[in-house]
């Protein structure tokens, strides 16, 4: 009896997705998407669409289906391209189809052209901040493009937090330093007179760059340093000033302030003069002296720009200053002149 053998029913083999196949796809049939590129060198142009007069397309381009009309394509990457070819009097370009979603395709673009090196240096910016808002993180885009972290860093930081005049200077194109823009942004940020004004200057002429920049910087840092150290010192010795053997201690512009503002406190009807006539008029002449600083520096304010000023009023906030110093900016930034009896009427607004 012959035995019968049981078939087994073959397995189906597994096959891996077959790469895009290189196809040639009509001009009339690819359209570009907006992109963070702003800028096509007129003269490149005109160079690659000869190139291609000669030789054709040598690289293919990037395409997706278009979801909105069928048989056309979205560039995802190699516009540039199929601009050249367009002025090469091309009718159709190489290209290899890609099925990608809006989203992937918008990321895929915006690492082709961080990875190209004629891209200026706002576009790279404008890319990063894209890539940025999509992952939150710096790690995930330095991965993505190649990119060290420090180089993501600062194209973040030319996208996000450049001061208006180092703007300017970038948006200008006297220089693309970004070590240097990024610079000049930090020294407007911190402070702006003729100094500041005369780099930049330099700087547009080509007569310095970032030695120069670094320089006023680490300069300026070292004076700001200095003034809060010397202010702190300043109010460190007036508030704990040695008392002496007296009975009564002895008095001090501060202590004189302090009684000023216990007495302006009760009540917005105080006699200021007879407050201000209990103190001798040299006691009146040292405790102007004490706040004389705090004037001139908002003394300053009576030619700065409006952006200048507004910086200036925010660090004189963040030194947390004392009540009479407040008053005694106030009086400068308005050209009042300082005297007691002023200072007593903006101390009394202030606490009243």
């Amino acid at each position: 009896m012959a035995t019968k053998t049981r078939k087994t029913p073959a397995t189906p083999a597994t096959t891996t997705p077959a790469a895009p196949a290189l196809q040639f796809i009509s001009l009339e049939n690819i359209r570009a998407e907006d992109q963070v590129r702003t800028f096509f060198d007129e003269a490149t142009l005109q160079e690659l669409a000869e190139s291609m007069k000669q030789q054709g397309m040598m690289q293919p381009v990037l395409l997706r289906p278009d979801p909105d009309k069928m048989g056309s394509f979205i560039i995802i990457a190699g516009e540039r391209r199929v601009r050249a070819a367009h002025l090469a009097g091309l009718t159709a370009v190489p290209a290899l189809i890609g099925e990608i979603d809006a989203a992937k395709a918008a990321e895929m673009q915006l690492v082709e052209n961080i990875q190209r090196e004629d891209l200026s240096v706002q576009d790279l910016a404008a890319n990063v901040k894209k890539l940025y808002d999509k992952h939150q993180a710096l790690k995930p885009i330095a991965a993505l493009t190649g990119k060290s972290l420090p180089w993501v860093s600062k194209h973040l930081a030319a996208a996000t937090k450049l001061s208006w005049r180092a703007r300017m200077l970038l948006d200008s194109g006297k220089t693309e330093d970004l070590d240097l823009v990024l610079t000049i942004s930090q020294i407007e940020t911190l402070a702006w007179g003729r100094p500041q004004q005369q780099l930049l200057d330099a700087i547009e002429t080509g007569k310095a760059g970032r030695t120069e920049a670094r320089a006023l910087l680490a300069e300026i840092k070292e004076k700001i340093a200095a003034e809060k150290k010397a202010s702190a010192k300043k109010k460190a010795k007036a508030k704990n000033a040695p008392v002496t053997e007296q009975k009564t201690p002895s008095w001090t512009a501060s202590h004189g302030f302090d009684d000023l503002i216990d007495e302006l406190k009760p009540s917005e009807n105080v006699d200021l003069d007879a407050v201000i006539g209990k103190l001798t008029a040299e006691q009146q002449q040292v405790m102007c002296e004490y706040v004389v600083e705090a004037w001139q520096s908002g003394h300053q304010l009576v030619t700065a720009t409006k952006l200048d000023a507004m910086r200036r009023i925010a660090r004189w906030i963040d030194n947390y200053p004392s009540t009479e110093d407040t008053a005694a900016y106030i009086l400068g930034a308005n050209n009042i002149d300082l005297t007691l009896r002023d200072l007593a009427i903006e101390i009394r607004a202030t606490i009243v």
